[in-house]
């Protein structure tokens, strides 16, 4: 009985400082790539399994490269922004390689065109990873397609990954020109929209964990980012949290509300509300999910915002076509986007 029980001791010692060797190798590993780690389950498991993934050419997320420098940066006022240029970049996902060209222009914006074209009637399209085109060429872009059939339009692409209806309203406000009325905002809506536009904690998660955000500098750890909040009179304030919440949530400045759905619809809904106090000639919703009785949608729709329905089986079917190393939408969902966009102007006469 006695050997028995120094046995089951001896085993779990041995288990004790296996698992304790492994959660100091991870951490030291996640350190020097300076990203936190989540255990999860076993932690000499979880070591093995991500040794056999890397000897193997396996990864969870796609592995990303660029050709030179860094392609975010931190801003003051958007949390983190583009840096002018033309990047390489590429995917490694179970040894598959994916290559797209981006190109940043002078404002930081991702370019639409060869030229830079010049015209009293712009469209701005503001949105998320979907409608940036990530993964994508330049001119595989919904706003590439468009800028390529309205010669007599500059289509401005304002778009980029996880930017909310918030961060659309405050690049409206700084535009230069400012929004006139000859222009027509175009934003991306969808489900995930309302969580972007507050500070939900899962949101703050996702983005530090993006891989898209490797190919930031050291500083965006402390990049500050905006989000919506109703104050005491029920008045949209925009304020900013530090991504470095994510790392350390328990910091004093960085206590949050549990997610609640219907205040961040609230808050969606007055974020458009001041993007229509701008008076765009016309604001052009591209609706990618979310319910027929979407209640934003219904409050744009008694705003007079023209909705592009762009849900799967509303006669688009991006979803069948995805890019492989990232589930991002691919040329053909892109081209169809445009095509329907394109259509909805023209059926409006406003293009």
């Amino acid at each position: 009985m006695r050997r028995i029980l120094a046995l089951a001791l001896m085993a779990i010692a041995g288990l004790t400082t296996i698992e304790l060797a492994s959660s100091y190798v991870l951490f030291r590993y996640y350190a020097h790539s300076q990203k936190s780690v989540v255990l999860k389950g076993s932690a000499a498991w979880m070591l093995l399994d991500g040794t056999i993934n890397k000897v193997r050419g396996k990864h969870p997320l796609p592995v990303l490269s660029i050709d030179h420098g860094q392609l975010f940066e931190p801003s003051e006022t958007l949390g983190y922004a583009l840096h002018p240029g033309k990047y390489h970049i590429q995917e490694e996902l179970d040894r598959k390689r994916h290559l797209f060209e981006l190109t940043v222009t002078d404002e930081g914006r991702r370019a639409t065109s060869y030229i830079p074209v010049q015209s009293n009637k712009r469209i701005l399209m503001a949105g998320d990873s979907s409608l940036f085109g990530w993964g994508l060429d330049d001119e595989q872009t919904v706003p590439w397609l468009m800028q390529a059939r309205l010669p007599n339009v500059e289509v401005v692409n304002l778009s980029l990954t996880s930017y909310s209806t918030v961060h659309a309203l405050l690049q409206l406000l700084q535009i230069v020109p400012r929004v006139g009325p000859d222009d027509i905002v175009a934003i991306e809506y969808h489900q995930l929209s309302n969580k972007l536009n507050v500070e939900a904690p899962d949101v703050l998660e996702s983005i530090k964990d993006g891989y898209e955000t490797e190919l930031g500098d050291a500083r965006m750890r402390e990049m500050k980012l905006p989000f919506g909040a109703i104050d005491a009179q029920g008045k949209l304030t925009i304020q900013h949290v530090s991504l470095s919440c994510a790392f350390d949530p328990a910091k004093p400045d960085c206590v949050r509300t549990k997610f609640d759905l219907g205040r961040a619809m609230q808050v969606t809904k007055l974020a458009f509300d001041q993007i229509l106090a701008l008076r765009p000639k016309h604001l052009l919703i591209i609706f990618l999910s979310g319910a027929d009785d979407d209640p934003v949608i219904e409050h744009l729709r008694s705003r007079g915002g023209m909705i592009a329905d762009l849900r799967p089986g509303r006669g688009v079917g991006f979803e069948d076509d995805l890019i492989f190393t990232d589930a991002h939408m691919g040329p053909f969902g892109q081209h169809q986007v445009a095509e329907r966009l394109l259509e909805i102007l023209h059926e409006q006469a406003i293009d």
